[in-house]
């Protein structure tokens, strides 16, 4: 549209070759963006402008070639088509998903932790590292509870590269430090929590219990006044 617009003549081969181009890269970015980096910010607040200027041109824009307008349509239609499923996908999965960390929720408060575990796979499974990491930090939860530490710290590692400012990923992670002795590693882990969340009152209230178990009584009362105040 642009170059018809400014009466610009280019063979049909390179019109369809640039048409080509444009739709392939339409589609591989028409999936809905998941904590997009802040460098994108000024591109994604800018885009809807650039699309309302291309329309008004397409919209003076001479017709050029039977082909390529056909062309042209198919393109926008298949590009909103894609953006389309994409979305409705996304959403479905994370449906999906939210259900599954629930239920998962409500096996380990009856203690069935193996249930727990294969209902949170069912979701990693589903959605694996492009999701919520909801269940790979709660999946990390319930392999401390049954003593598997290292399982445990790889699901929450992973949670915690999926979103590093993910507050209870990080208190998991303390917890099955503390369940392997490694005391000044867990200290680390929640107070990693409570800059992420200073409001977290599990962050303050297990970093009063890793300070207590290293003897700094003073520090952990701190701590455990800390999360009275908050709760």
């Amino acid at each position: 549209p642009l170059h018809n617009a400014a009466r610009a003549a280019l063979p049909d081969a390179a019109d369809g070759a640039l048409l080509i181009l444009g739709t392939a890269l339409a589609v591989a970015g028409g999936a809905p963006i998941r904590r997009a980096p802040a460098v994108y910010a000024p591109w994604l607040a800018s885009l809807p402008a650039f699309v309302a200027a291309a329309a008004a041109r397409a919209v003076r824009a001479p017709p050029g070639s039977p082909v390529i307008a056909i062309g042209t349509w198919a393109a926008v239609a298949g590009v909103v088509g894609v953006s389309v499923v994409l979305a409705v996908r996304r959403r479905w999965v994370d449906g999906r998903v939210s259900r599954s960390v629930l239920r998962a929720q409500d096996l380990a408060v009856g203690r069935n932790y193996k249930g727990a575990i294969e209902e949170l796979d069912r979701a990693i499974d589903l959605a694996g590292e492009s999701g919520s990491e909801a269940p790979w930090y709660s999946k990390g939860a319930a392999l401390v509870v049954l003593g598997r530490y290292e399982e445990a710290l790889a699901c929450i590692d992973t949670a915690l590269r999926m979103n590093p400012r993910n507050e209870v990923a990080w208190v998991n992670k303390g917890n099955a430090l503390v369940r392997m002795g490694r005391l000044v590693d867990a200290l680390k882990c929640y107070n990693s929590a409570i800059t992420v969340n200073p409001v977290y009152e599990v962050g303050w209230n297990n970093k009063g219990i890793a300070l207590a178990r290293l003897g700094k009584y003073p520090d952990a009362l701190k701590c455990y006044e800390k999360a009275l105040q908050i709760d």
